[in-house]
């Protein structure tokens, strides 16, 4: 067959020309035909977990051919009656990347797929029927690649800690019965280490070394088989075999062990489908068994011994009764990071039989294949029982033609088989591989012959792309070279060498080879799994590790490379950008690139840019700004586009920004457009195809819902208040309060496509009108005799009879009118675009919500003398009145309005509630008065009036629950005082409503937990602009005092007991935590179960407690009991050590407890942790005057040299710094490098003692090695004097009179007046012998 294949960069051309001849079903000749067709670059993928994108090859005995159009189907049988995809005719060039919009997929489920296409001329047949199986859908049944909704736990044989250093191989085994005929089954199945799944006594599948090479704490790949011929009624036996593999044996560089875990593990979940058209999942469980393997040792490096005296016979078949089988060990394991495997899996690949057997000149007995390879030997033989067969795998002889084992340095690349009967037995080893050409024969039992030996080629299963054979030999030589070593290097991972004691994803050399690759075989798959694993092994800052998986994370010693750095070497890390470009020249395909290159451009909060110049007059000019900008980093600037482009030109024509920087720039924000699909063709971009029903689909509704109940929490229920007592009817309530029928959006929760109050939701649930009262007064205005009312353009206007406003009082005098006839806000037109008369502030009522990033809608009430009042809008400018209406945008004199309260909002709310069994309190705020991010709040407390409401409804009715909707703290004394329970909410969730009435009825339990300290007062929390958490005791990790309810606070309608603590450290870095979780109530109910720890002592000032971690425990009903085990990085306990400049976990013991607060200690432990130990500051480098250790009357500004200033605060007072743990040993002179434009002072005290000082300011004094100064002298300072700005100074101080002390020093600054310091450091020399002119020192 004569081809030649093209394909252009899109991908879009797949046409060959051949001489091959395909037949019509009709047995008519068919020129042109779909030879193949692939689904994400495979022809039969079996594990998918999206839908794949689908690609065919067309074939013509024609040239020049181009495909015009193409139909493609998808269905759930080969008949094609069952469709879940059809595309009809679609005119189109493309034959890859095709997607199948819309079709949805089942889990575990075989797909079969056909296409026919049209050059214009001529139409192909359908092609031939392709297939693809279905992995496991996610948590809520979506189709992309992400985690499965596993279920199944881990199961382990290895139950003690005398497995944590070995090597064994395990069997884990159980079984389950099958009832009913079985139309079709698939597995899902994976393991931490290697495993081979096997049903009823045979091995599934043809795969080897799985799951693979993964970075195992991140991603783990699960296996998917179609079982189905497998599988038999009744009782059936599922078991694997175990070894320790990547996961837990000795690996890397360092050779360490149990580089990701210390026990091997299986877990299967197993879908059946029965013929009568149900289903049945099967799981691991707890019943199911585990015991030794015959695989005694096995390690990828040094081979595998397997002793047939330790088999079990059908160990893995239902009705075996052999075997020391003990019950197997639950192993916890994150499954949100497992991800499908669905090609490029290890197999068999190539089956070479030996060519010769030959005795070296030293004597030894070797086996030649005649080709260096990866993989394992298949070795027959006959023996007796303790007969051993021993082969040592190497690469090359040495130049007198003995055994060579020097290049595989400590490797033992060791096979060994021990008899246990007399047979004979053909065996290979299961969970390891050498790379070879040769064999050493150590031992085997008679005369080995070649036949008696095959060796096995193991790599990813990967098509072949193409081949070269031409008549230069050597050439050929060289292409069956580079074949051969991607052969040997490419099992899962792409390896540097197959043989010695190395076998690491080094990335220089997988960027290196992977073009070459490409060309030879189809590595899409493989490299995708591959960039997987690069991209959650890179650091946070986005360094790339030398090798992938990154199986020497938080290794930095060890090795000659790791000292040093242990990523982001140049060429090695740069495979995270060309892998992925290459990937994409060669297929095509944007797919990998939006995945590996991410989103990476930074974009400005709106209107940033310009308050640079216009606010904060950092800068004069806008182009200095964006300059400066986009320098940092900024990419995108959400500002008016023609400031930015003019700001942008200038700063390029005045030399400050440069073309690269703006290439940079808009390299990112294309980055960012390839991901989100805006270069896509039409139809291609999913996002385009988003509409409102999408996001407000049946789905999004019930995640909505199950958010709202979730954040409720019960801040206080004596004596059983809530839930309500179901024999309430609706007559017998009664709802009050502002709260109580209104809904108000929140700034970021945007326009929610519907919305509960409630009210609404009571009476939903309840199924009939409650009573209800806001509790608001109502009011009229009257001007100069005649009344106040709404106009139909929506203006304020003068009229004789007045509307009536709903008056509601939001605290802090902010006050809101909502007109009653039209419902609504009177507010201030804030832009000149706003109602139908625009003009600026013109009061008017046409806004339905106070709302908008400067709420217009908000008026203040001044009293005057006279009775009469004047309004003055959000900004306190005056309302007053001119010809066309009132208006409030000047400072002028308010026009005197009178407001008349014509209903009584607390008497008729008190009115409501009287000889009601239950008064629900509704209270709260509006998130966008007095809060957001351009408003600060001054007060903890309640509204005025809602207090003054709170107070009379106690009185009337104490049968009260305060239902209240907020959005930050409120102090609550009142209410804690005179209400029996008080349940909360934030606001701004559509369902806000309806959840809070589940949780009140009782028909949800509520059991959020407040995310912040609700404290008692106000005056325990420092100043507002004190952002010293530490020093302020602000947030829950440093206040001391008594608060109103701490931070994670929640009750529910049960009680938990927390049991069965116990807490380990797993390889000095994961903090690992078990307990029980018991219901002891008579309530079904969530539990969110909160970690938290705390150093018992420090060098440093530390929390009094951090949270760890947490995890919401759902729906543990009564009586039941929940095991949680959880695994925390120690890293969560670090802190910044300033003498060393890192983040550290101090060495220390620490207390670990579990709580449903951070003040509940149910269950409590001690544990010491291993870390760094805070050091000795080295004070002859520069050390930042910021990394002090105390300070007093302190502030942090811009400096010098990239350090941060410190100077004084209130100019009035002293300010300090201190810096303790100073080594002073050899020290002369103390060097502060200051700046001072007025006139400062800077002290500095070692161990208390004064060493000297420098006053004065950086702008007239002068430091030089001079005589003093004459008359004339002088008088040429002064002068120049007139011209000098303030600098930078280093100001010297002599330490030679300073304490002497064997150990370290604490040094003290004192600093006065403007004095600012950047950094500090000591000279071992004596002082240079500067002198300041002018200033005494």
């Amino acid at each position: 067959m004569l081809f030649c294949e093209v394909c252009d960069h899109e991908g879009t051309e797949q046409l060959r020309y051949t001489k091959e001849i395909y037949v019509r079903k009709d047995g008519l000749k068919q020129m042109l035909a779909i030879k193949k067709i692939y689904m994400d670059y495979e022809t039969a993928p079996v594990g998918v977990s999206h839908m794949p994108q689908f690609a065919w090859e067309l074939v013509s005995d024609k040239k020049n051919v181009k495909q015009k159009s193409y139909e493609l189907q998808i269905a759930k049988d080969a008949d094609f009656t069952d469709l879940i995809y059809n595309s009809g005719k679609t005119e189109s060039e493309e034959s890859a990347h095709v997607y199948a919009e819309g079709a949805s997929l089942e889990s575990g489920k075989r797909y079969f797929v056909r296409a026919k296409a049209s050059d214009g001329q001529e139409e192909t047949d359908w092609s031939e029927t392709a297939s693809f199986v279905t992995a496991l859908a996610g948590k809520n049944g979506e189709w992309e690649e992400g985690a499965p909704a596993w279920k199944a736990p881990f199961v382990s044989a290895e139950t003690d800690d005398s497995y944590k250093n070995v090597s064994k191989g395990t069997y884990v085994r159980g079984t389950f019965e099958i009832k009913k005929d079985i139309k079709e089954a698939y597995a899902f199945t994976t393991a931490l280490g290697l495993y081979q799944f096997y049903l009823n006594g045979k091995k599934v599948g043809e795969d080897e070394m799985t799951p693979g090479w993964t970075s195992y704490r991140r991603h783990l790949l699960y296996q998917t088989y179609d079982v189905t011929e497998y599988l038999q009624k009744g009782i059936n036996g599922a078991g694997a075999m175990l070894a320790p593999g990547w996961y837990k044996g000795v690996m890397g560089l360092t050779k360490a062990r149990n580089n990701y875990g210390d026990q091997t593990a299986f877990t299967m979940e197993l879908l059946i489908r029965y013929t009568d058209g149900t289903t049945e999942s099967v799981y691991t469980d707890p019943s199911w068994k585990g015991c030794d393997s015959p695989v005694v040792f096995a390690e990828i490096y040094d081979g595998e011994t397997y002793d047939a005296a330790f088999e079990i016979p059908d160990w893995s078949k239902a009705e075996t009764t052999k075997g020391d089988w003990k019950p197997v060990q639950l192993v916890f394991f994150d499954t949100q990071v497992m991800r499908a495997q669905y090609a490029a899996k290890v197999r068999v690949m190539d089956r070479i039989p030996a060519k010769r057997i030959f005795k070296t000149p030293a004597g030894d007995t070797v086996i030649d294949f005649a080709q260096n390879m990866a993989g394992r030997i298949e070795v027959t033989a006959a023996g007796k029982p303790g007969d051993v067969i021993e082969l040592h795998c190497f690469e090359v002889l040495d130049k007198d033609g003995n055994v060579y084992l020097d290049n595989l340095r400590a490797a033992k690349a060791t096979m060994k088989y021990t008899f246990a009967r007399e047979e004979t037995v053909t065996w290979h080893p299961t969970f390891t591989y050498m790379g070879f050409q040769y064999a050493l024969i150590v031992s085997y039992p008679g005369e080995p012959k070649a036949e008696n030996f095959t060796a096995c080629t193991l790599h990813s299963n990967m098509a072949s792309n193409g081949s070269l054979e031409c008549s230069n030999p050597l050439l050929n030589q060289l292409h069956h070279n580079f074949l051969w070593g991607l052969k040997s290097n490419f099992l899962d991972v792409p390896t540097d060498c197959p043989q010695r004691d190395e076998r690491l994803g080094w990335t220089g050399d997988a960027q290196i080879f992977c073009r070459t690759a490409t060309y030879l075989m189809n590595t899409y798959t493989f490299y995708k799994k591959w960039l997987h694993d690069l991209e959650v092994d890179q650091t946070p800052e986005g360094g790339v590790p030398h090798v992938v998986p990154n199986i020497e994370e938080g290794r930095t010693d060890g090795n000659w490379l790791l000292r040093q750095g242990p990523h982001s070497a140049a060429a090695w890390a740069d495979a995270a950008i060309i892998n992925p470009w290459t990937m994409y020249l060669m297929y095509g395909d944007k797919d990998i690139l939006k995945k590996q290159y991410g989103l990476r451009h930074v974009v400005s909060d709106g209107g940033a840019m310009g308050l640079v110049v216009n606010l904060h007059h950092y800068f004069g000019q806008h182009a200095e700004t964006i300059a400066t900008a986009l320098k940092a980093g900024v990419d995108a600037m959400s500002d008016d586009p023609r400031m930015v482009e003019q700001a942008a030109r200038e700063a390029y024509e005045l030399g400050i920004l440069k073309e690269e920087d703006m290439d940079r720039s808009i390299r990112c924000m294309m980055e960012t457009k390839l991901r989100l699909g805006v270069y896509d063709r039409e139809n291609l971009n999913p996002y385009d195809r988003v509409t409102e029903d999408d996001i407000d689909s049946p789905k999004a509704r019930e995640i909505c819902k199950e958010l709202s109940r979730e954040s409720i929490v019960l801040l206080k229920n004596e004596n059983g208040a809530l839930p309500l007592d179901k024999a309430l009817k609706p007559e017998d309530i009664a709802i009050v309060g502002p709260l109580g029928d209104t809904w108000y959006q929140d700034w970021y929760g945007g326009t929610a496509p519907y919305r509960t109050t409630f009210l609404q939701g009571m009476e939903v649930l309840k199924q009939e009108n409650i009573t209800f009262a806001d509790g608001l007064d109502r009011v009229v205005f009257r001007c100069d005799g005649k009344g106040l009312a709404v106009a139909e353009d929506g203006t304020l206007q003068m009229a004789d009879e007045p509307d009536v406003f709903i008056k509601e009082y939001w605290g802090e005098g902010s006050y809101t009118f909502k007109s009653v006839r039209t419902g609504k806000y009177l507010g201030a037109r804030l832009s000149e675009s706003q109602g139908e008369k625009p003009k600026m502030g013109q009061i008017a009522a046409d806004r339905e919500e106070a709302f908008d990033w400067f709420v217009m809608e908000i008026f203040h009430v001044e009293p005057q003398d006279d009775g009469s009042v004047v309004l003055t809008n959000r900004f306190h400018y005056p309302v007053y009145k001119d010809a066309e209406g009132f208006f409030s945008f000047e400072q002028t004199e308010g026009i005197p309005i009178t407001m008349e309260v014509v209903e009584n909002g607390i008497e008729k709310a008190v009115a409501a509630v009287r000889g009601k069994k239950q008064v629900l309190l509704a209270l709260g705020c509006n998130s966008v008065i007095n809060a957001k991010e351009e408003i600060d709040r001054n007060t903890l407390e309640l509204p005025e009036e809602q207090e003054m409401l709170l107070d009379r409804i106690a009185e009337v009715n104490p049968n009260t629950v305060l239902v209240l909707f907020t959005n930050y703290p409120y102090t609550l004394q009142k209410a804690m005082e005179k209400l029996p329970a008080i349940i909360m909410s934030a606001t701004g969730s559509q369902d806000m409503g309806s959840a809070m009435a589940e949780a009140v009825l009782g028909i949800y339990a509520p059991a959020g937990r407040l995310n912040m300290t609700w404290y008692e007062s106000i005056d325990q929390l420092p100043d507002i602009d004190d952002y010293d958490i530490i020093k302020g005791k602000r947030t829950y990790r440093y206040f001391d005092g008594k608060e109103l309810y701490p931070f994670g606070y929640g009750l529910t309608y049960t009680t938990f007991a927390y049991e069965n603590y116990k807490i380990s450290l797993k390889d000095d870095r994961l903090l690992q935590i078990s307990l029980d979780v018991r219901n002891t109530g008579a309530t079904a109910s969530d539990e969110v179960v909160q970690i938290y720890g705390s150093a018992l002592e420090s060098c440093v000032k530390k929390p009094i407690c951090q949270l760890l971690d947490f995890v919401r425990v759902k729906n543990i009903a009564p009586g039941e009991t929940r095991h949680i085990a959880l695994e925390i990085p120690v890293e969560e306990l670090r802190f910044y050590d300033v003498i060393s400049r890192r983040l550290m976990v101090e060495e220390g013991t620490y207390e670990i407890y579990a709580g449903a607060s951070c003040k509940d200690k149910a269950v409590s432990a001690e544990i010491f942790i291993p870390g760094g130990k805070r050091g000795v500051r080295d004070l002859s480098a520069f050390t930042a005057a910021d990394h002090y250790d105390d300070y007093e009357n302190m502030y942090l500004t811009e400096g010098h040299f990239n350090f941060k200033a410190v100077r004084v605060q209130d100019e009035t007072k002293e300010g300090v710094l201190v810096y303790r743990d100073c080594d002073l040993s050899d020290a002369a002179v103390l060097a502060l490098h200051v700046k001072s434009e007025h006139g400062g002072s800077v002290e500095a005290f070692v161990d208390g003692v004064s060493m000297g000082s420098f006053t004065g300011d950086t702008r007239t004094c002068e430091f030089r090695s001079a005589p003093k100064l004459d008359r004339y002298a002088e008088e040429e300072v002064k002068e120049r004097n007139r011209y000098r700005e303030p600098v930078y100074e280093d100001v010297e101080i002599s330490l030679a009179d300073r304490p002497q002390t064997d150990g370290v020093s604490e040094i003290r600054l004192v600093l006065k007046g403007d004095m600012r310091i950047c950094y500090l450091r000591v000279l071992k020399n004596k002082s240079t012998g500067k002198i300041q002119m002018g200033v005494a020192n």
